[in-house]
C-alpha cells in the first residue's frame, strides 16, 4: 500500500524507466499497481501516470491518493472525506465517507460513516452491508 499526500512528499518507492521523460525526475511517485501510479509535483495537482511515464489523467479533486488496486483508487478530498476513482479518472464512489480501507478487495471497500460505524460498499458506491459495526477488516 502506498499513499501520496501532496503536502507531505513520500520517498519514491520504485523508479521505473521513463526513457526520455526528463520532466518526471522532479516528481514524487507511489508504487505502480494495476498499471498506474500517482505522481505529484509541488504546486501541481495529483496525476495518474502509466508505466511509460505518460499522464493517464489529472485528478484535481484529490488531496490524498492511495495506490490503485482492483481497478480503482481510494482518495480523500479537500474536506478529508473518502471516495474512489477508477483507472480512467471517473469518480466511482463520491467522497462522503469519514474513513475507508485504503483499497478495494474483490470489488468491495470497507467504509466508515459519520457515527464511526463500518460497512461495505461496491465500486458503484452501493451499500452492501449497512454501517453498523464498531470494526471491520479484510483477510488477505
Amino acid at each position: 500500500m502506498s499513499i501520496l499526500k501532496p503536502e507531505r512528499k513520500k520517498v519514491i518507492l520504485r523508479t521505473p524507466d521513463f526513457s526520455g521523460k526528463e520532466w518526471l525526475s522532479s516528481m514524487t511517485l507511489t508504487v505502480f499497481n494495476n498499471g498506474l501510479a500517482w505522481s505529484v509535483k509541488k504546486g501541481a495537482p495529483v496525476v495518474a501516470i502509466e508505466k511509460s511515464g505518460d499522464v493517464a489523467f489529472e485528478f484535481k479533486e484529490a488531496e490524498t491518493a492511495y495506490a490503485f488496486n482492483d481497478g480503482a483508487a481510494v482518495f480523500t478530498d479537500e474536506n478529508e472525506k473518502f471516495g474512489a476513482v477508477n483507472k480512467k479518472g471517473k469518480i466511482i464512489v463520491e467522497p462522503v465517507w469519514n474513513n475507508a480501507f485504503p483499497m478495494f478487495v474483490n470489488g468491495l471497500l470497507i467504509v466508515q460513516n459519520e457515527e464511526g460505524l463500518y460497512g461495505l460498499i461496491n465500486k458503484d458506491g452501493e451499500v452492501l452491508v449497512e454501517c453498523q459495526f464498531d470494526c471491520m477488516g479484510i483477510q488477505l
